[in-house]
């Protein structure tokens, strides 16, 4: 059968294509120039005949019309005596018997003695258009007056446009006539064409299925039935002297050579021999009753530090042949599964403690054998996780159970659900999941937390707090994604996108401050330098922003630092340690630094009232913000009695519950 995806379908689909076009092509042209020419000869003899009654017409109306005159004229002879006499019957008599002969429209006489019409007749039978011609009526050589005559060409224009619907009618049927002859003849060609294409057709599909198809098929086939196992037996079958010939010579000589070497680079590890991590996972994947364990050296990068790389590849390599030659009686697979991890695969699905019983066997056996690299005695111990089919994901439940046991020191430690490490670990992949998504999907929500002068008694500042959103619009705090954002390598983008946001909505409101919290480490990061640079267009262009500094790892990289500070005060912004009074608190810092404002860490502030000690920290750290011009700000200021302490020692600026919660929106939107 003949499908459409195949090879067959689509070599003759083509050639017919062509064939069909081409063929195609020609018949256009053919009924193209026959349709051409029998229109071309409808306007040639429509131009003739047209051309031919014009000029017979005009020539019809001359003659016409000189009679006419010619009568007029002697016409007004024969009643130039009437009018001497004025004898208004006898020209009357002769005007409508002369109306009676001729195409006259109307005839008037008028008297020249006083200019009066003597005789006006009209004809009865109505003519429009008429034409006017004037003649002068003499007697003995004396004018006496004139005649105005009105006669009408309709009688001609009749009979040529008779002659004309005649000769019309005429070219109609010979234009049917050759139109039927035209579109007989391109019936038939097309008949006689789809004949050839239909032959055409036959033919070529005919040839490209014997030529083409049919030793495509067989080698197809033949690739089909390619097993590990059949490999080494392959021999040509086809070795016709043409292309599909060389093609099953090249197949048989090289692809299957290529295979074989494929086969073994993606089934067995080249520095081992053993089984390799892709063999591993086609193993798995096609298997559902098994026991898996991961083995790992212990502290193997000691051995490659000390002894040196080559050494550690000899390591890996006595335990592969130990590994061979311990479990060489059983129905164990060994997979060399990742750097010093091997894996053991038990097809047999034997009880998982009598196969855990084994792996702990092997363990006990190298830990007791002295290995000798390069003339030095190594001794080896492992680590093995264990777990069976009942696990959906084996390697990641094998891989947990591998690190709890490093962790506690185990030779060995099969995967369970209620293992301490399980639950760590899912929190992490949960988390660094959503921490992800909210980066791609751009579900990072600032939250602004007003900040009041307290002189003043007015909102002039809002501190940009980080929260993310999941796809159910559960709203997360920094406390429950930051530190795991931080060990996936996911912070920096994170903050970078953060201080976009913030960025942006701060245009919008060119007359309040929003802080943004730096860490030492956003202020060394590249990326954020380089968004930073894009915004110093003028002096101004950082005016309402102000970047706090968290100090509570200490400041590090210090003249980095101050050099960040020094250039983005020139752009308008503004500088704030935050969480000061806490950690490394540094006064040296506060003086070399040339920053803006100080907020005294939350820590003092909620116990101001009760604390002695806390209160006087948070005097001292005011008393010193003034003397070097430093603006203060208290945070933690969660009811009335701190807020009236804070305002009592003299901070500027308070910023707490009391004050207003973090929301999404500001305060009055």
């Amino acid at each position: 059968m003949l499908k459409r995806n195949s090879i067959k379908f689509k070599l003759i689909f083509i050639a017919l294509f062509i064939v069909t076009i081409l063929i195609s092509l020609l018949m256009s042209l053919q009924i193209f120039n026959a349709i051409n020419l029998g229109n071309s000869i409808d306007e040639k003899i429509s131009k003739s005949i047209k051309k031919t009654y014009e000029t017979n017409y005009h020539k019809s109306i001359d003659r016409f019309e000189n009679h006419l005159k010619f009568d007029l004229i002697t016409l007004s002879k024969l009643i130039s005596y009437d009018l001497y006499n004025l004898d208004e019957t006898e020209l009357s008599h002769k005007i409508n018997y002369y109306l009676k002969l001729k195409e006259w429209c109307s005839i008037k006489i008028i008297s020249d003695i006083n200019n009066e019409t003597i005789v006006q007749t009209n004809k009865k039978k109505n003519y429009l258009n008429c034409k006017k011609h004037t003649v002068s009526i003499t007697y003995n050589n004396q004018s006496i007056g004139k005649m105005e005559a009105y006669y009408s060409t309709k009688i001609i224009e009749e009979s040529f446009n008779k002659n004309k619907n005649s000769a019309i009618n005429s070219l109609d049927k010979v234009k049917i006539d050759i139109r039927n002859l035209t579109y007989k003849s391109i019936y038939e060609q097309i008949f006689y064409t789809l004949i050839v294409l239909c032959l055409l057709f036959f033919i070529l599909s005919k040839h490209i299925n014997n030529s083409i198809i049919k030793p495509i098929d067989n080698l197809l086939k033949d690739m089909g039935e390619l097993t590990e196992d059949s490999l080494d037996n392959i021999k040509p079958k086809y070795a016709e002297d043409n292309e599909i010939g060389k093609l099953n010579n090249y197949f048989y000589s090289h692809i299957t050579n290529l295979l074989k070497k494929l086969n073994k680079q993606a089934n067995y590890d080249s520095l081992t021999g053993l089984y390799s991590r892709q063999k591993l996972l086609n193993d798995l994947e096609e298997n559902v009753s098994f026991n898996f364990a991961l083995v790992d050296i212990n502290k193997f990068k000691d051995f490659n530090n000390f002894l040196g790389i080559k050494a550690g590849d000899i390591i890996i390599q006595k335990i592969a042949t130990n590994l061979l030659e311990f479990f060489n009686n059983t129905s164990y697979k060994i997979y060399r599964f990742n750097g010093d991890e091997f894996a053991i695969l038990d097809l047999k699905n034997r009880a998982i403690n009598e196969f855990e019983y084994s792996i702990i066997s092997f363990i006990n056996h190298i830990e007791k054998k002295d290995l000798i690299i390069d003339k030095e005695i190594v001794n080896i111990s492992l680590s093995a996780g264990i777990t069976n089919c009942e696990d959906t994901d084996p390697i990641v439940a094998a891989t947990i159970a591998l690190k709890y046991s490093k962790q506690e020191n185990e030779n060995s430690i099969i995967y369970t659900k209620t293992n301490p490490l399980i639950s760590e670990f899912e929190k992490n992949f949960y988390v660094t999941k959503l921490v992800r998504k909210a980066i791609n999907k751009n579900l990072i929500l600032p939250h602004y937390q007003p900040i009041q002068n307290i002189k003043e008694n007015s909102i002039m500042k809002y501190e940009s707090l980080m929260r993310i959103q999941d796809n159910k619009d559960n709203i997360y705090y920094p406390d429950s994604f930051l530190d795991i954002a931080h060990k996936a390598g996911l912070y920096k983008e994170l903050s970078l996108k953060m201080i976009k946001k913030v960025i942006k909505y701060s245009k919008n409101n060119d007359d309040l401050s929003f802080t943004i919290n730096l860490s030492t480490k956003d202020i060394l990061d590249k990326k954020l330098l380089k968004f930073l640079d894009q915004l110093k267009t003028d002096t101004n262009s950082m005016k309402n922003i102000v970047f706090e500094i968290t100090e509570q790892d200490g400041i590090e990289n210090f003249d980095e630092i101050e050099c960040f500070i020094g250039d983005v005060k020139k752009y308008g912004a503004k500088i704030a340690i935050d969480d000061f009074g806490s950690g490394y608190s540094n006064f040296e810092n506060i003086i070399h630094l040339g920053i803006d404002y100080l907020k005294i860490d939350g820590s003092l502030i909620k116990n101001i009232v009760t604390d002695k000690n806390s209160r006087i920290i948070v005097e001292t750290i005011v008393q010193f913000s003034n003397k070097l011009g430093i603006e203060t700000i208290a945070e933690y200021v969660s009811d009335k009695d701190i807020y009236k302490v804070v305002k009592d020692i003299g901070i500027d600026y308070a910023q707490g519950y009391y004050i207003g919660k973090p929301s999404i929106k500001l305060l009055g939107e």
